[in-house]
């Protein structure tokens, strides 16, 4: 959810192509942004959104999801590579994508695809590939301080103390 004083159409727009769940301009109202809230948390039905357990997914379900891993593995390192590309390889619209991937795993789109990103960063480093940079590009992240970011968000540990941790338990 974004707060902003700014109300231009191209800058909204533009928050929801990188997937904001929700823009409210300053100031907000207080009724408003409690609806625009339980909005975010409830699925189509109008039930309150939970992630599922491991193994939670029926089996149409585990199929799209692992075609959509599929394609953020074969399109990882492609600049050009983000949401729009995704929902084009998968023959749906960002907004059916977003709906359906928040429905399913509880997480925005830019989530999904970052957190699979740091799965197979994860991978490379238990392969024993100790490049924090190149383990970074090669999982799709331009930025070393955005994936460095993202993967003590995700693994609660800088990467580097992740592969000395890593390396002291295969040592001992």
């Amino acid at each position: 959810m974004v707060f902003s004083a700014v109300t231009s159409e191209e800058d909204i727009l533009n928050a929801y192509e990188e997937g904001v769940d929700a823009f409210l301009t300053k100031p907000v109202s207080l009724k408003i942004l409690r609806k625009q809230v339980d909005r975010l948390f409830e699925k189509p039905d109008g039930s309150n959104i939970k992630e599922p357990a491991a193994g939670a997914y029926n089996r149409e379900e585990q199929k799209f999801l692992m075609n959509c891993r599929n394609i953020i593995d074969e399109c990882m390192t492609d600049e050009n590579f983000g949401i729009e590309m995704l929902a084009g390889r998968l023959a749906m619209s960002h907004s059916s994508l977003y709906k359906k991937i928040r429905r399913m795993t509880g997480m925005s789109l830019i989530d999904f695809i970052n957190e699979y990103r740091i799965y197979k960063a994860v991978d490379m480093f238990r392969d024993g590939n100790t490049n924090v940079q190149k383990v970074a590009e090669a999982c799709g992240f331009r930025d070393i301080k955005t994936f460095r970011e993202t993967f003590k968000r995700k693994m609660n540990i800088p990467p580097k103390q992740f592969i000395l941790k890593m390396n002291n338990h295969t040592t001992e």
